[in-house]
């Protein structure tokens, strides 16, 4: 295994540039044949992936947007930014619905897998939203905040991260019915594999981590170095093991669940998911890496940082 993973790379395939700012998400559509994206520039782009073309440039937030992302379908888009959630129609760009009322900077959203919900968090508590009404019909207290949120497979749970976990929340009674902890400083993201059965997180420890979602065990910890931090709970500096040289922002498991890859400032690492073996390293994207999203086909993956996204292709 050490062998061939010396040999992976990644070769940068294409670069999307044409946000005026810093792009701050991106997603890819069901089908593997667009890409959204959003920005600090206020603007949600969507460009064809074979050309690398800008297909349509949407505007309507008061503010930055922060989170966006396809319906399972592709049909629909939805953003989070300034005050305001927008559904967008993916093919013209049109405004579909607008939900507003918050009263903070709305700065994370998501789509049920039936697309009939959206989840976002403001004002200390957890919101879910009827996305054909844009009604908000189940508020939940959360004091610590959610930096991202995602539904699991069937719809019934809204995972979200704070402080220096991962929360598991029961969408009927907003019980919190699992947590994941073990990282000893933040939680920046997660995301769930393909099959619902593995969770992988990214904190400002330096690790990464892989937990099974049915027992909420940890599997593994990615490892290429160790360092010493400051552990604030006991008072004194550790030893230990590190995936990343600073903080980790972004992590995504391919489709078929093998690779794991994460983003810190400036690398972008690829992991053997089941080993927690280092593959492949790239020390020249530029700057801190936002976000990481693979290909429905597993064949590429995109990252943004600063004001544009680039496709990688994994390869020997």
């Amino acid at each position: 295994m050490t062998n061939q993973a010396k040999k992976l790379k990644l070769k940068e395939l294409r670069v999307l540039s044409g946000h005026k700012d810093s792009v701050l998400d991106c997603a890819i559509s069901p089908q593997g044949e667009c890409i959204v994206s959003c920005s600090y520039d206020t603007s949600i782009k969507v460009w064809d992936v074979a050309s690398g073309k800008e297909l349509l440039t949407m505007s309507g937030h008061s503010g930055p947007v922060n989170s966006c992302a396809f319906s399972l379908d592709g049909n629909r888009i939805i953003s989070a930014g300034g005050k305001e959630l927008i559904i967008w129609d993916s093919h013209n760009g049109n405004v579909l619905r607008k939900m507003v009322g918050f009263p903070y900077e709305v700065v994370v959203c998501a789509f049920s897998p039936d697309g009939k919900v959206v989840a976002t968090y403001n004002n200390s508590k957890n919101w879910l939203l009827d996305s054909e009404s844009g009604k908000m019909f189940k508020q939940f207290p959360n004091e610590d905040g959610a930096k991202k949120m995602c539904f699991n497979l069937d719809g019934k749970r809204l995972l979200y991260n704070c402080l220096r976990e991962v929360r598991v929340m029961n969408t009927e009674n907003g019980k919190i019915v699992q947590t994941f902890k073990g990282h000893l400083t933040g939680v920046n993201t997660f995301t769930l594999s393909d099959d619902g059965n593995r969770l992988a997180t990214g904190s400002d420890d330096h690790t990464v981590r892989i937990w099974d979602i049915a027992s909420g065990k940890e599997l593994k910890t990615m490892e290429s170095h160790t360092q010493t931090i400051w552990d604030v709970d006991n008072n004194k500096e550790i030893e230990i093991p590190a995936s990343h040289s600073g903080s980790v922002y972004c992590v995504i498991f391919s489709p078929d669940g093998k690779l794991l890859v994460s983003g810190d400032n400036h690398n972008i690492h690829v992991w053997d998911a089941e080993s927690g073996e280092l593959l492949g390293k790239n020390e020249e994207s530029d700057g801190w890496i936002k976000r990481l999203v693979f290909s429905p086909d597993g064949k590429w993956f995109i990252s943004a940082s600063s004001n544009k996204m680039k496709i990688w292709e994994i390869g020997e």
